[in-house]
């Protein structure tokens, strides 16, 4: 079933065909690459505080300076926070936004691998790859997406990746 049936034809005008489906507004390959973001030793350390990650190895200088990475090291789950929340604010969700859609739920990430460290002062980008679309079973003004996300810092490391699914939803009106 297209994922545009009763949406006015006004909402259209920008679409191929009036019968569209999901996999043909945001087909399966098409990659996004979000704009870099540097954190400061101020956003570092408001992070670690705020997410209590306040092991040595997180919260300390001094005793991470004699270790393989010469200074404290971010947590992985605030580096994977990073990587959801830029992935969210670049290119794929202005793609989403001109078709009418919008993101509804996040229902999960899987196969979540941290890779490299994230430093104070690391800009980091997140690149997406679209890898399922699918409609909802219960609903056909919905979708399942499939993405992989990964975050790489301005040296080109891969910092962390995994693959997130997301709902999201025809905007009406």
């Amino acid at each position: 079933m297209a994922y545009t049936e009763g949406i006015p034809k006004r909402r259209l005008l920008h679409r191929r065909s009036p019968t569209s489906t999901f996999d043909e507004i945001i087909p399966v390959g098409k990659q996004f690459v979000s704009p870099g973001r540097t954190i400061g030793e101020g956003e570092f350390s408001l992070l670690t505080t705020l997410t209590w990650t306040t092991s040595e190895i997180h919260s300390n200088a001094d005793y991470m300076k004699d270790t393989q990475f010469g200074e404290r090291i971010l947590a992985g789950p605030c580096v994977l926070a990073l990587l959801i929340g830029l992935a969210g604010r670049g290119p794929f969700q202005h793609v989403l936004r001109q078709d009418g859609l919008h993101t509804i739920a996040m229902l999960g990430m899987d196969e979540v691998r941290f890779k490299n460290p994230m430093l104070p002062g690391d800009t980091i980008t997140a690149h997406s790859e679209v890898l399922e679309i699918r409609p909802s079973n219960k609903n056909p003004k919905r979708a399942i997406i499939r993405i992989k996300d990964s975050a790489v810092n301005q040296k080109g490391e891969l910092l962390v990746e995994g693959i997130r699914a997301s709902m999201v939803e025809l905007r009406e009106g």
